[in-house]
């Protein structure tokens, strides 16, 4: 922040103390427990000097303080006020991609991160209190879904054993045997519930969608699907493998493979397995 003349130029202009702002800014810090916090209070009591607020002044600092708590907690209940499941999902995403988390633990870590809230209640309530109530009753039904997709993990997670019997099919346009291998003609049911894998994963880098779509309807795509039979005798889609001939694949520049042009190779597009597999 320092650095960056904009930033400084637009905090003198409303006439704020850049020592205060850097101060709030790690009081955001999450979790706010551990190592974490005792760093963060280090660091803000050394600039709540440097920005002349004397040590003595406690009542002063806690109010930086304080509001720097209030900044987090709006900050973690907003992105989940603000739109639906799908918005949510899409931010939890993006959060799993910044922090590191596997997309396996998208509905685990959210779950703890709604509960962690709860551990705030005081500064908790205070934000909600000033949220419209269509807010809220968005926040409390995004908080609801991503309890009950974690409910359907576990119960997924209880029935995966030994016993479990995966199957995959290979999926072609037109219906053509490939040899020693359970074939099926991709159909929109097909294509949606791959899409739908697809859609619930959190990459780091993204097909766009339609293009994923399109992709599934050109003869060229070889398409992999992993099944599990259901107690009713349904097979279901849990999972799959992408991809198409290499010739097809828009290598990075200064990549060079021997294979392109033999025909010989399949370029892995991506690989997709439903949450709780």
């Amino acid at each position: 922040m320092r650095t960056d003349k904009k930033i400084v130029q637009l905090i003198n202009e409303v006439g704020l103390n850049i020592d205060i702002v850097v101060a709030l800014i790690h009081r955001t810090a999450y979790p706010f427990r551990g190592e974490i916090a005792d760093h963060a209070l280090a660091r803000m009591n050394e600039l709540f000097s440097a920005a002349g607020i004397d040590e003595a002044n406690i009542p002063q600092r806690n109010r930086y303080a304080n509001m720097g708590w209030f900044l987090s907690v709006a900050e973690r209940i907003a992105g989940y006020a603000l739109g639906n499941f799908d918005h949510a999902l899409d931010l939890a995403r993006k959060n799993a991609h910044a922090l590191g988390w596997h997309p396996s633990v998208i509905n685990e870590r959210s779950v703890q991160h709604f509960s962690s809230l709860q551990e705030e209640k005081e500064m908790f309530e205070k934000v909600m209190s000033g949220v419209p109530e269509h807010y809220k009753r968005t926040f409390h039904k995004n908080v609801e879904t991503f309890g009950k997709a974690w409910e359907e993990e576990l119960e997924l997670k209880g029935l995966i054993s030994d016993e479990l019997k995966l199957t995959t099919v290979v999926q072609t346009m037109d219906g053509i045997q490939v040899q020693d291998r359970a074939t099926e003609v991709i159909t929109d049911d097909v294509r949606n519930a791959v899409s739908k894998i697809y859609r619930d994963q959190a990459l780091p880098i993204r097909v766009a969608e339609d293009e994923f779509w399109r992709t599934l309807s050109d003869e060229n795509t070889i398409l992999v699907t992993l099944r599990i039979d259901k107690s009713d005798g349904v097979s279901q889609i849990v999972g799959y493998a992408k991809g198409y001939p290499l010739e097809r694949a828009e290598l990075r520049r200064g990549t060079a493979d021997r294979n392109r042009g033999g025909n010989n190779s399949v370029y892995l597009e991506g690989i997709g397995v439903m949450k709780g597999f």
